[in-house]
C-alpha cells in the first residue's frame, strides 16, 4: 500500500487506495479497473503461451517482465485469489516470481512468490 506520509502528496493517491477498497469494478482515476486489469492481463497470458508453446521446438522456460499490479494480477490467478487477497499483496521492487503453466489457458501453479519482508 502507499504509506501515509505520501498520501495527499501526490493527485489521485486517495482513487487508488477507494478501487482497492471496493469490489474491483470501480475505476481508479478514470481509468481501468482492477478487475478489467486482471481479465486483460489473463488473456494476454493466454497469447503470450500459445505464441510459444506452438514453437518447434517449444520453449521450456520463459521470461515475462511487467510491473507490480500486472504482477499480482498473474499471481492472483495462479492461487485463484479473491479481490480483496490480491490487491492486498505486498510486492518488493525488482521481486521475482515463478509460475508453472502447462497450456494457454492453464491459470498457472504458483512455485514462488516474492513478497515485501515487512
Amino acid at each position: 500500500g502507499i504509506n501515509a506520509e505520501y498520501m495527499g502528496k501526490f493527485p489521485g493517491d486517495g482513487a487508488l487506495i477507494t478501487a482497492q477498497a471496493t469490489d474491483g469494478d470501480v475505476p481508479a482515476r478514470g481509468g481501468e479497473t482492477l478487475n478489467g486489469l486482471r481479465a486483460r492481463v489473463a488473456e494476454a497470458r493466454r497469447a503470450i503461451l500459445a505464441e510459444w508453446m506452438a514453437l518447434e521446438p517449444a520453449p521450456k522456460i520463459g521470461v515475462i517482465v511487467c510491473h507490480n499490479w500486472v504482477i499480482r494480477a498473474q499471481l492472483a490467478d495462479a492461487t485463484q485469489a479473491p479481490y480483496q487477497e490480491w490487491v492486498a499483496r505486498s510486492m518488493p521492487y525488482a521481486g521475482i516470481s515463478a509460475v508453472e503453466y502447462n497450456a494457454p489457458e492453464d491459470p498457472g501453479t504458483l512455485l514462488y512468490a516474492a513478497e515485501r519482508p515487512y
